[in-house]
Formats: C-alpha cells, structure tokens, sequence
C-alpha cells in the first residue's frame, strides 16, 4: 500500500503508519495530528474518502459548520477588535488603556478555540482580572450576571468583613442597588448604608430613593 504519511486530510496530518490484526485479518490504521494537537488513529478509507477529516473533540466539530460563522469566532474577533481597533466604539475601555490579547491567542483563532473550547449557550467571553490582557489564564465562558459583577466600575463594599459589589449586597439585603449609592456618595457610613430602609425609604436629608 502506498505510504500516506505526511499527506493532510482536513485538519489532519498523517504521522505513521500502524498494523492492526483482527483474527487472521491484518489491516493498515494510520496515527494522525489533528490541528488542535490531538492524535487519533483512522483507517484508509476514512481518510482517503474524507469521511474522517479532524480529530472528532467538540472543539474541531465546530470548524464542519464553517468558522467565520461560529459564536466561538465571533467572540475571538470582537475581543481583539476592542484591543486593536481604534475605530470601534469601545476601543478606549480595552486597547486605549493597554488591555491586549496574548501573542498565542492573537496570531490564531484555532490557539483561541482550543483553549477555551465550545462557548456554552448564553454565556459570552469574559476577564477574571478587568486589567488584565485575553489570555488562557485569565479567560472564562461567564453568564451576564457574573460580567456585570465583574465590571470594572463596579464599586466594592466591605461590610461586615465581606467585600461584594453593590449589586451583590443589594440583592443580598432587599435594598436598591441606587439607594446603596446614593447613600455612600452622601458619605453615609457602611453600616447605615446597609442596615436603613429597603426601597422607596426616605434618607435623612428628605431625598426619597
């Protein structure tokens, strides 16, 4: 038979071959790369016909429903135009304040996929530390809830030994996360902040929140 190693199919690239036997029956499987660094083993015909073209994990699935179409490549895109795109309307929130993207993920969608893997539904990308850059590390999948916990306007109240933002404490105590402001902007103490009325109470300089 002739040799395929080193042909590609799909996003895969044959390495070596490997002899199977199955009762008298001997028969050639071939140690493929996938693009995503995985190995799988693959008969001829799979191969040579296409009907095996990655190695089959959840993340090179997504490249058989075309790339440039996948949520996952959306959000690559837009997390790098913030960074780089000076004509985007948030660009001075990311890139004009130095947030960039890894040299790893940057250079490459296929980096960025394998990493984060498949975005779950309703979930959207994220950074755990707000100043830091697009990186592995710092990357998550995150509901909207945990964003807007994470936002970096968000104001951090320690009460009670606890340090949560607003919105947090707010839907911890049944208060109004805009009466929690107010109050702190008023230069009320924690404590008073926390602990006084719940919705539409009056402050005591008579404003009603």
């Amino acid at each position: 038979m002739k040799s395929l190693t080193g042909n590609v199919y799909g996003r895969l690239t044959v390495v070596v071959s490997e002899l199977h036997r199955r009762g008298r029956q001997q028969r050639t499987l071939w140690r493929c790369r996938c693009e995503c660094g995985r190995t799988t083993v693959v008969e001829t015909g799979n191969l040579i016909h296409g009907r095996t073209r990655s190695c089959g994990a959840a993340v090179c699935k997504l490249w058989g429903r075309g790339v440039s179409r996948t949520a996952e490549y959306e959000s690559w895109c837009n997390a790098k135009a913030r960074c780089y795109n000076r004509n985007v309307d948030n660009f001075a929130d990311y890139g004009g304040r130095g947030i960039r993207m890894c040299d790893r993920w940057r250079g490459s969608f296929a980096a960025f996929l394998s990493d984060m893997g498949p975005r779950p539904i309703g979930l959207t990308l994220d950074r755990k530390d707000r100043n830091g850059p697009y990186a592995p590390d710092n990357c998550r999948w995150a509901t909207d809830s945990e964003q807007a916990n994470n936002r970096r306007n968000n104001h951090v109240v320690v009460y009670h030994g606890e340090a949560r933002t607003i919105a947090e404490w707010a839907r911890q105590l049944g208060l109004n996360r805009t009466t929690i402001h107010y109050r702190l902007a008023k230069g009320w103490s924690v404590q008073d902040a926390m602990t006084l009325g719940r919705r539409g109470s009056v402050c005591r300089d008579g404003h009603t929140i």
